[in-house]
């Protein structure tokens, strides 16, 4: 006997427990993409958007390295944050430009430019995972916003018209 009180069941909470317990990734049909194609991807879309990010080619993680790429992205979401035409793509203008996205998000990354250049594969995806995940939360807070203003501008033009329409409705009921 078991602790469930059956013969052969697993102990659990849930219904599920069985099923959640045999699971394994080797019996799973589909075949889902390595994670550095799936950011390289994701990079290659966002420069699609952009004029400047349609003349560069970018088929390797490494190729983060590049300035125009990373100062690409930034751009994307932050529009002119970030200037290529003045910057080298050297080791300072890529530490210059993690720093910027680092106080863009109000977050702290211990990521280098050497990172990018002789970093692992896993760890430039998940910085990129963060990267869209943040930047792409900033772009939402942003729209808000802006939404969250307009609603207040309409509303205070309509209170505005009412108390105008009020003051004219008493003027003339009152008596001459």
């Amino acid at each position: 006997m078991t602790q469930a009180g059956q013969p052969g069941k697993k102990p659990g909470k849930f219904s599920e427990t069985e099923q959640m317990l045999a699971f394994s990734k080797r019996n799973l049909t589909k075949k889902y993409p390595k994670p550095s194609a799936c950011i390289i991807e994701m990079i290659q879309i966002v420069l699609q958007k952009l004029p400047e990010g349609r003349r560069i080619n970018f088929t390797k993680l490494n190729e983060l390295s590049d300035l125009r790429v990373l100062c690409s992205l930034v751009n994307y979401f932050v529009p002119n944050l970030i200037p290529t035409e003045i910057l080298l793509n050297d080791r300072w203008s890529l530490n210059l430009t993690l720093a910027i996205i680092d106080d863009v998000l109000c977050c702290k990354s211990n990521l280098a430019s050497e990172d990018l250049v002789l970093g692992d594969e896993m760890s430039i995806c998940a910085f990129m995972c963060y990267f869209f995940l943040v930047f792409l939360k900033y772009r939402q807070n942003e729209i808000a916003i802006r939404r969250t203003e307009e609603i207040r501008r309409r509303h205070y033009n309509a209170v505005q018209k009412l108390r105008a329409t009020n003051q004219s409705d008493q003027v003339e009921d009152r008596p001459r």
